[in-house]
């Protein structure tokens, strides 16, 4: 007899162990990527010349990760070159893939194929030729790539030269075509992967043509703001110039209006100053413009006493007296300042011309008057001090 027996309960529920399981995936991910990204920074600082398996060197290592970077990629970089890329690419993308849960059903089934795509990558860059800092024996495809693609050089019907561009041709096209199987691409993705190529083409060529329009219309205003200016600046050099001639125009016009000086006028502001000068100093002051000496003889006659003569005197000298003739006239003086720095000798001169004239008024047999007072003599005799006329 049979019996029923209950089944066991499962730990966790069908929705917690969805969960895990897409939590899982997420983590496998990112742990590609962040391999993805070691083995790229592991080739990419690869350098032949650090220590490893097949060279042994005190140099200090180039590689990002150290020595044991630079021994696991020398080997690599030997035996597939540039092929090796392939490695990192592979990993980046399905661990893209696993994060965003994109076709990570087809994981197992695709990536069985990654060492065909790495081959067919090092047999493609092995028909490429090496830059000039290759430093290796080998081509860029490595050992394999170079073995390989001897084989199919001498299986071809062709020469080298066209058997090498036909083959790099068709690696090219094999390798892309693997690499997207590999990857997980199918052909839905694929068609939205074109169609988004050609849509960034278009956009990028919208763009250039808008970035070059709005060069253009940039350019086109800045050709524009310095046209204007030097417009501007060849209006204000007009206008200066207009302005410069009409007034050389209006110097030319009143120097023709002034009548041009004759050359006797043309003296010195110098000799000017000093003929005007002396001038002033032989020009009589306004105290002595209106001078006369007969009034000054009336006034010394007046304010002086009446003198008797003495007896003797008055015997001898005729009661009538000749007139008086009348004074020589006073020579002009001419000397200026020096003259008048000078009057002890113009008063000398004066006092010779009236000697000479007392001589000429008296006749020789009549001897000249005697006893006269010399203190009226002194009175009329002029000081030294007195300004010459």
């Amino acid at each position: 007899m049979a019996y029923q027996t209950r089944g066991r309960e499962p730990l966790l529920d069908s929705n917690t162990q969805a969960a895990l399981e897409k939590r899982g995936k997420e983590l496998l991910g990112l742990a590609l990527i962040a391999v993805g990204l070691v083995v790229a920074m592991m080739i990419g600082s690869y350098s032949p010349d650090d220590p490893n398996w097949m060279l042994a060197s005190d140099a200090p290592v180039q590689n990002w990760l150290g020595r044991f970077g630079a021994s696991l990629a020398q080997p690599i970089v030997m035996i597939v070159g540039r092929g090796a890329w392939m490695l990192p690419l592979v990993l980046l993308v399905w661990g893209t893939r696993l994060t965003l849960h994109r076709g990570e059903e087809r994981a197992m089934s695709r990536l069985t194929f990654a060492p065909i795509v790495v081959a067919l990558a090092a047999v493609f860059a092995a028909t490429l030729t090496p830059p000039d800092g290759w430093s290796h024996s080998f081509g860029l495809g490595g050992l394999f790539g170079d073995t390989v693609l001897g084989l199919l050089l001498t299986v071809l019907p062709f020469g080298a030269g066209f058997g090498v561009n036909l083959l790099a041709l068709l690696l090219g096209a094999g390798t892309l075509a693997a690499a997207a199987f590999v990857t997980g691409f199918t052909r839905e993705e694929t068609r939205g992967l074109w169609r988004l190529f050609l849509l960034g083409l278009v956009m990028a060529y919208a763009l250039g043509l808008r970035l070059m329009g709005r060069g253009a219309t940039v350019s086109m205003r800045a050709a524009e703001v310095l046209r204007g200016r030097i417009g501007d600046e060849i209006e204000a050099r007009r206008e200066q110039m207009r302005r410069d001639a009409d007034l050389a125009a209006e110097e030319e016009a009143a120097a023709r209006a002034v009548p041009e000086p004759s050359q006797t006028q043309r003296v010195s502001a110098v000799v000017r100053a000093h003929a005007a000068k002396r001038m002033a100093a032989s020009a009589p002051s306004e105290a002595t413009a209106h001078y006369a000496p007969e009034e000054d003889d009336a006034l010394i006659e007046e304010s002086m006493p009446a003198r008797r003569m003495p007896p003797a005197v008055s015997r001898v000298m005729p009661r009538h007296m000749p007139p008086v003739p009348p004074a020589p006239p006073m020579a002009e003086q001419h000397g200026g300042w020096a003259e008048d720095a000078r009057p002890e000798e113009a008063w000398a001169e004066n006092t010779r011309a009236e000697n000479a004239w007392t001589q000429d008024a008296w006749p020789e047999d009549d001897a000249a008057p005697t006893g006269w007072d010399e203190a009226a003599d002194e009175d009329h005799a002029p000081s030294s001090a007195a300004p010459a006329r």
